[in-house]
């Protein structure tokens, strides 16, 4: 039996409080007085956040897989119906409630394209991260085989072009040129955007044994300079360019830097709170959104900075424990993913 990666919940910890970052400063883009370049810039830093999920699930998919022959498809495709598309549909429903609850003329007239929208990821805000998990699973088996039929250096420089070509939809400069106008959410919502970063994590796992060892020879002190580099150039791109975080060029080596350096600090330090978060982080993610909703509709967000920290604590504690309480139950697999 493989060694489990055990390091990866650590670094999913850090992804989905860097997640609830994007969605509270949000929140406060929008109403606070506070200085905003703080809020704007915490957001677009905390962007790396999605890449490195992405990057994550294709280590675990390619590690586990890469090397059973042959592929077992249907072992997979059950699997992975069973805790990803089911809490899907739930939390697309939920959801869906929730913004009838909130005004029923959010919802479309037709029956049939509310459910077209809960198809496509469009229930709410954040569902666009199942869809588009749905759409890499897909390809996955294909991925595999180029991978085993290509040289690695060819499926990741194709990879990483759809990539670039996808997120050069979002670009001004590029769009102008031809005059053509495509909806940011539009984007964000299908694979190819995100393909790269799958690939590339599906290469770290087809050779993890070999890569992880040298990670480690890696300086720390080389990687977190890098990284605060990164940041500071993603923070020139977002400002100057007024260009969103996924969108930028700089986020492909900001991410992977990143993604080195937690994986570093969780092989050196017991990082036990960051991985049960990490544990719990498919059902923090559902969630989260909807605690968000209620306590900004029930006006409970003070609009200081302080507001912030509180709302930003109760979208990432409220639903540790909700999800840990649910998947106490025997079905709860089924409603928060597992």
């Amino acid at each position: 039996m493989k060694e489990r990666i055990e390091e990866i919940h650590a670094l999913k910890g850090i992804c989905i409080l860097a997640v609830c970052v994007i969605h509270a400063t949000g929140t406060f883009l929008s109403f606070s007085a506070e200085p905003q370049n703080v809020f704007f810039f915490l957001n677009h830093l905390s962007r790396f956040s999605v890449p490195v999920f992405f990057l994550a699930s294709g280590l675990l998919l390619f590690y586990q897989y890469h090397d059973r022959h042959p592929f077992p498809l249907r072992h997979f495709w059950q699997k992975r119906s069973a805790f990803i598309l089911i809490p899907f549909v739930v939390w697309s429903l939920v959801y869906t409630g929730y913004l009838w609850w909130e005004n029923p003329h959010n919802l479309a007239v037709s029956w049939i394209d509310n459910l077209t929208h809960i198809a496509l990821g469009q229930g709410y805000y954040h569902l666009y991260f199942l869809f588009v998990l749905v759409q890499l699973y897909v390809i996955f088996p294909i991925l595999l085989k180029m991978f085993q039929r290509w040289p690695d250096s060819l499926v990741l420089v194709t990879t990483l072009w759809v990539s670039i070509l996808a997120l050069s939809g979002n670009w001004r400069e590029w769009t102008s040129m031809w005059g053509i106008t495509v909806e940011e959410y539009s984007i964000r919502r299908f694979f190819p955007v995100w393909l790269f970063y799958f690939s590339f994590g599906g290469w770290l796992g087809i050779h993890w044994q070999r890569v992880r060892e040298r990670i480690h020879r890696i300086s720390f002190p080389a990687l977190a300079l890098t990284a605060i580099l990164l940041a500071f150039l993603m923070t020139l791109e977002v400002g100057i360019e007024q260009r969103s975080g996924f969108y930028s060029l700089v986020t492909i080596p900001y991410s992977i830097i990143l993604f080195l350096l937690v994986y570093r600090l969780a092989r050196t330090f017991s990082l036990t709170g960051l991985s049960l978060i990490g544990r719990n982080s498919f059902g923090i993610y559902l969630i989260h959104p909807l605690i968000q909703a209620l306590l900004v509709q029930f006006k409970l967000v003070p609009t200081p900075f302080y507001g912030f920290l509180w709302l930003l604590l109760a979208m990432v504690i409220i639903p540790l424990f909700l999800t840990m309480g649910i998947l106490k139950w025997r079905w709860g697999g089924y409603v928060v993913g597992k």
